[in-house]
């Protein structure tokens, strides 16, 4: 399946679509949605303690070292 999406503002009431000559002599289901504004996503600084990221999988996730230290000491 094919598709188009365009944001348009109307005019009157009244929307002008162009299209391409694929969509030309078929049927057309044609839907019609209100844009929302794109918003700015807030970016976070990186966590520095890679632990507390996953604390919330304690007893998923196998019993690795997180440091080379800890590799050594096993």
């Amino acid at each position: 399946m094919q598709a188009i999406r365009t944001i348009q503002k109307t005019e009157n009431g009244q929307l002008m679509i162009q299209l391409p000559e694929q969509f030309h002599d078929i049927e057309l289901e044609i839907i019609i949605l209100p844009a929302h504004p794109i918003q700015d996503t807030e970016v976070l600084p990186p966590s520095s303690n890679r632990l507390e990221m996953v604390a919330h999988l304690k007893g998923i996730l196998p019993d690795l070292p997180y440091s080379k230290y800890d590799f050594y000491e096993q």
